[in-house]
């Protein structure tokens, strides 16, 4: 079964005043993760995420930033699926068929040519890769539709353009096999009741900027433990907010400095304060005390 989750990552300034302006980047600081499967690497800092859709063309086609032919991505793998027939990075399929990834028979995965008869370009609404056009993947599902996509590397984030490289297709229960395709998140405003359209939950991403996210389907309460942002719920983050359990990730609300609102709307459940976040001011993450 096919999931879908974000990758981003934001630090968090651990024993900050409530309101203060210490830098969070110092060491010490707690690291958080973002919407959608992802990888269970955690990192200090922020990936790029950015907002909006791009529009191509019905067939995509990687191909490097120099133009010298198909695109390699160099560096962090785009995939842990064993190369079969094809490559799902380069498309290098015949015709009108596309490199995607196919059960190999023995419990795994391999990369296999297959008639693509979609139309659909990147960024339009599907429910299977069989709707999306030749070198596009669907990273949604009947029961939580997604958009098509494209595979792409990770480190230089092509053929991404105005996306990010940030999104885990997971094809195991386990979430090992996986490859990586850009992802297009609208932005949210943090603190809005029904920010996201569809079912969407809102997050804190980067710079003062907020997007929109399925659900993982975890469903982490609040204070509970999460890999991803979208394990926790509207209008929080998965961060390491415990020194203690430095290995841990909890899902806290975000906040606003000195906010008296109820928990999602800018204040903290009882017990806990505003920290600072990096790359916010006018957020911070709800810390216990």
């Amino acid at each position: 079964m096919k999931n879908a989750y974000v990758a981003f990552a934001l630090s968090v300034a651990l024993g900050a005043c409530k309101g203060g302006t210490d830098d969070a980047s110092g060491g010490g600081g707690a690291t958080t993760t973002s919407s959608s499967k992802t990888s269970s690497q955690t990192t200090t800092g922020s990936m790029n995420t950015t907002t909006g859709s791009m529009s191509t063309s019905s067939s995509v086609s990687a191909s490097s930033s120099t133009g010298s032919g198909p695109l390699t991505c160099m560096g962090t793998p785009y995939t842990t699926v064993p190369k079969g027939d094809c490559d799902m990075l380069a498309q290098d399929c015949p015709g009108n068929f596309t490199c995607e990834p196919f059960p190999d028979g023995n419990g795994g995965f391999t990369t296999k040519c297959n008639v693509m008869g979609g139309l659909k370009t990147v960024d339009s609404p599907c429910t299977s890769d069989g709707e999306c056009a030749r070198g596009l993947l669907c990273d949604g599902s009947p029961q939580q539709p997604g958009v098509c996509t494209p595979v792409c590397c990770p480190d230089s984030g092509e053929p991404c353009g105005s996306g990010s490289c940030n999104l885990f297709l997971t094809l195991d229960m386990a979430g090992t096999t996986y490859v990586r395709v850009c992802t297009f998140a609208p932005a949210c405003t943090l603190f809005t009741q029904n920010a996201c359209m569809g079912g969407q939950d809102c997050h804190p991403d980067q710079m003062d900027l907020s997007t929109c996210s399925n659900p993982s389907g975890a469903n982490v309460p609040e204070g509970g433990l999460c890999q991803f942002v979208n394990d926790c719920g509207d209008m929080q983050a998965c961060v390491g907010s415990d020194p203690q359990q430095p290995n841990n990730l909890f899902c806290r609300y975000a906040c606003a400095f000195n906010s008296m609102a109820a928990p999602g709307l800018g204040g903290c459940p009882a017990n806990q304060t505003c920290q600072q976040l990096q790359g916010f001011t006018t957020a911070g993450i709800c810390i216990p005390n």
